[in-house]
């Protein structure tokens, strides 16, 4: 605020204590008027509300149409009947489990159920019984497609679900994982399984004797005594169509590891190479040391597209049709007692008849 001093004693400050006088009065009355003005625009808001309520209620009180009111009474019976339904299911499923205990109480020894996912969180590598080590050696990233990639990384994904299946899980290792495949493994959250996955290659993880690499071009079979724990079992992780025959074969000879093949040619008969996919040849060895039996593994686990049935089952199939196919008929011996025979034999044998006296007239 500013101070004015005024002694009294001459016109000019009498004349300049008036003006100052009516400022004073004129700032006082405009300050008085503010709030006034302040409460009118608030009550006209205050009326625009309510007459924009108003019209929000007019439109909600329309008419619901017919289809409307279907719905709703839809709804209303759902959910009155809902309690109803999943008493009736809670029953259902306590019946199954009813059936279920007293066929396996029945039948014990021929029942096989699925494991429990509370048994698969238990069912862990530390806690096996198996020690013999399968490894999957992906250093071949650059040699792949994103799409090759992409298709490795399933194809370990099933590898993974059939080992943590198993009532004793083998030990299993990804060695040289970098990369792409890398990126897609963090991605999916594959560093929390129940899984070595390791950047290293396999002579920094493993001696160098007790490597032993799968390859489809290996001269050496597999045979049962060497599939145990002292070595480590290892698969190419590689997905070329086809497109590098022998690179893996090429790569153990070169590092001087040992290699074998799968005995395929001993059990099966195949259509295509012999060239399968890593989640093949780990499921074949994973059935093969449960169930200790080649031929049933493999018949199992390769697809039957690349699988050639045996010569004797194909001719024994070709002789049941062909007898089926002919129709029989009734045909007078000799003696004159009726004999059934098919149609081709009894004509062939008519044929003989009849060409037995042309012969001896010749002569």
């Amino acid at each position: 605020m500013q101070r004015f001093f005024f002694s009294g004693e001459d016109e000019n400050d009498v004349f300049c204590l008036k003006h100052v006088l009516d400022f004073q009065k004129s700032m006082s009355e405009n300050e008085i008027k503010q709030p006034v003005d302040t409460v009118d625009s608030s009550a006209n808001s205050d009326s625009l509300k309510h007459e924009g309520d108003n019209d929000v209620q007019e439109k909600n009180e329309k008419p619901i149409s017919k289809n409307q009111l279907r719905r709703l009474r839809r709804r209303q019976l759902i959910l009155e009947k809902r309690k109803e339904k999943r008493e009736v299911e809670r029953e259902k499923l306590k019946q199954r489990k009813r059936e279920k205990r007293k066929r396996e109480q029945q039948q014990p020894d021929e029942v096989v159920l699925p494991p429990n996912r509370k048994k698969l969180r238990s069912n862990l590598m530390s806690k096996s019984t198996c020690k013999i080590r399968l490894a999957i050696d992906c250093q071949f990233d650059n040699l792949m497609s994103e799409r090759d990639i992409s298709s490795l990384h399933k194809q370990i994904s099933y590898c993974y679900a059939a080992n943590r299946r198993q009532s004793q899980p083998c030990q299993f290792y990804l060695t040289n994982v970098n990369g792409q495949l890398e990126e897609k493994l963090r991605s999916n959250s594959a560093h929390n399984w129940d899984l070595n996955i390791e950047t290293k290659t396999l002579d920094e993880l493993f001696p160098h004797d007790e490597i032993v690499y799968l390859t489809s071009e290996s001269d050496n079979v597999m045979t049962n005594e060497q599939l145990n724990s002292s070595y480590v079992y290892v698969i190419g992780g590689l997905v070329d169509h086809n497109s590098r025959k022998g690179l893996c074969y090429q790569i153990a000879n070169d590092k001087k590891w040992k290699h074998v093949r799968l005995p395929i040619d001993e059990y099966l008969k195949m259509n295509t190479r012999k060239v399968l996919t890593c989640n093949h040849v780990f499921e074949i060895l994973l059935n093969y040391i449960e169930m200790k039996n080649w031929k049933q593994a493999l018949q199992k686990f390769i697809p039957k597209r690349k699988q050639v049935l045996n010569e004797t089952t194909e001719n024994k199939q070709e002789n049941e049709l062909d007898q089926a196919s002919v129709s029989q008929t009734l045909v007078l011996d000799k003696n004159g007692l009726i004999e059934r025979v098919d149609d081709c034999a009894g004509i062939h044998k008519r044929r003989l008849e009849t060409d037995e006296p042309q012969t001896t007239n010749n002569v």
